[in-house]
């Protein structure tokens, strides 16, 4: 069963579910405070539309949390609203975790993912360079290719925000490129590269494009509280997504055998679920 928190910004918000005789549900906010409640399935499609009411009237925000036994086992139908369906490891290591597995219902919020193409006239040579999480944020970032006749191919982070492909005189593919981006630890945290078609083709100079279309106030995932660096996020079949996720060592802030909440904030919605630190 879930858990909604109810976050009243200006005055107090009040919602009623619209068929007492078999819920009786009503909650108030104060105002500039907060309601928590617990409600099932039936009761939660009834009072969605309120909720959704409020929140694009600038009334209220909401939260939404599930449990371990029954991960995100509703479906709410407010627009963005993320849920968790499933995670690789329940039981965490202290110590931290690299590549941790999260699979849900849109994860992304209903956001959009800052893109560019770096586009050729030869087929098979055209790279696509995406923000690897998506939101507004993305815009601000660059993507180019140059060549310094030396050295082979290179991949660097310039300018705090731009993506460099040094080809270094060399002649690699586009897929080559694209391994070289998806693998470099100055790289891979704020961009992700694709090839259109075989990657075959042989990309040249290419001067600095921005990353465009990127949409929604961001995506950050915590464990404890603390920043969890996100890999991959995977959009197989939207709303469907699945993500994985690096957890940092927790035992600043943690200890064993410990409940431990992880949190998507996604598009100003909150996935929550409570994992275990192993003992």
């Amino acid at each position: 069963m879930p858990t909604v928190r109810l976050n009243a910004l200006v005055g107090a918000v009040h919602i009623q579910d619209p068929h007492p005789a078999t819920g009786g549900l009503s909650v108030t906010a104060p105002a500039l405070s907060y309601a928590t409640f617990s409600c099932n399935w039936d009761v939660f499609q009834r009072i969605a539309p309120q909720i959704a009411s409020l929140e694009s009237a600038g009334l209220a925000t909401y939260v939404i949390s599930g449990g371990t036994d029954n991960l995100w086992a509703i479906e709410g139908d407010l627009p963005g609203m993320p849920r968790i369906d499933r995670v690789s490891k329940h039981n965490l290591t202290l110590l931290g975790e690299t590549g941790l597995t999260i699979e849900g219902y849109k994860l992304t919020g209903g956001q959009s993912f800052a893109s560019t193409r770096l586009d050729y006239t030869a087929a098979n040579t055209d790279l696509v360079i995406s923000a690897r999480v998506p939101g507004y944020a993305g815009n601000t970032l660059n993507a180019e290719i140059v060549n310094s006749a030396g050295g082979g191919l290179a991949v660097s982070l310039t300018h705090g925000n731009t993506c460099t492909v040094d080809l270094g005189g060399a002649t690699p593919t586009a897929t080559q490129i694209a391994s070289a981006i998806n693998a470099a630890a100055t790289l891979y945290l704020l961009f992700k590269a694709t090839v259109d078609g075989s990657g075959a083709g042989t990309p040249t100079i290419k001067a600095s494009q921005a990353l465009t279309g990127g949409e929604g106030p961001g995506m950050a995932v915590t464990c404890a509280g603390l920043a969890c660096d996100i890999r991959t996020i995977t959009v197989s079949a939207d709303p469907l997504h699945a993500m994985t996720v690096d957890v940092p060592n927790m035992t600043s802030v943690s200890g064993a055998g410990e409940a431990v909440n992880f949190e998507i904030r996604s598009g100003g919605k909150i996935a929550a679920i409570s994992l275990q630190i192993a003992p």
